[in-house]
Formats: C-alpha cells, sequence, structure tokens
C-alpha cells in the first residue's frame, strides 16, 4: 500500500458514468460549429501567420554565395531531409507573401569522422534554393 492511497475498508469504488450526447442528424459545418461555440471562424492565414509552415524552413542560409543569389531573386534555406519541393514552395508562399517561380534542391550526406576509438558521422542535410517571381523579395538579409 502506497503511502498516499487511502484504504478503504470493504467499499467497492464508485464509478463515474458519463452521458451521451443526444444524436441528431444535422450537419456540421465549421459556421454551424462556430456559431454553437461563439468563436469566429479562422480564414487562410495571413502573411506572416503561416502555421505549420515555418517547421519546413529551419533557417535562410547567410553566406556570400547567398547574399549574391539574393540580388536575382534566389533565396536559400536550410529545410528538413524529407520536405518535398511542392511542400517547399508553398511554405515560402505562405509565410513570406510572394509567389514562388521554382525550387531546386541540394542534399549533402553527413561526412564521417574518426576520432581515436570513436567514431561516427555528422548528420545529413538538405537546402533549398527557392527562386521568386521578378518584381517581389523577401527581407532575409536586411541588418545582417
Amino acid at each position: 500500500m502506497g503511502i498516499f492511497t487511502k484504504k478503504t475498508a470493504g467499499k467497492p469504488a464508485a464509478k463515474k458514468t458519463a452521458k451521451a450526447a443526444p444524436v441528431t442528424d444535422e450537419v456540421l459545418t465549421p459556421e454551424s460549429q462556430a456559431a454553437a461555440t461563439d468563436k469566429p471562424v479562422t480564414a487562410a492565414p495571413a502573411k506572416g501567420q503561416a502555421g505549420e509552415s515555418y517547421r519546413l524552413l529551419c533557417a535562410p542560409r547567410v553566406s556570400e554565395k547567398a547574399a549574391i543569389s539574393a540580388s536575382k531573386n534566389v533565396y536559400v534555406f536550410e529545410v528538413p531531409v524529407k520536405a518535398e519541393k511542392i511542400e517547399i514552395a508553398k511554405a515560402v508562399e505562405k509565410l513570406f507573401g510572394v509567389k514562388v517561380e521554382r525550387v531546386n534542391t541540394v542534399r549533402g550526406i553527413g561526412k564521417r569522422f574518426s576520432g581515436g576509438r570513436r567514431k561516427g558521422s555528422r548528420s545529413d542535410w538538405k537546402k533549398a534554393y527557392v527562386r521568386v517571381k521578378d518584381g517581389q523579395k523577401i527581407d532575409l538579409y536586411e541588418g545582417v
């Protein structure tokens, strides 16, 4: 018997039963659910509020080559190894509010190393070159 448990001498534990909600033939829509909960229906996320898209773009690559390519409307991002080009394009469009022309990806295999008796490898990586339409830009390198 534990320290914090009470001893119930010969009394069976009382079970609590939850009452089931009545079944109705009403079709639920986002508007009817919002009316029932008195919360407004949220629309698609605006620029800067893209829901889960921020998980696809780990970080922008800050390098001399990336800064030069940014002047040509090509931006470089670190992305997860399993990210796909279409997902990356949609994430950039949602986060930054620009139209993406194309996405090129580069995948690198982590180098192996050994130090004494220790052997291991660095993690694999992937980066995406995102080209946006002419006349649009992303402010990534401002103040860097």
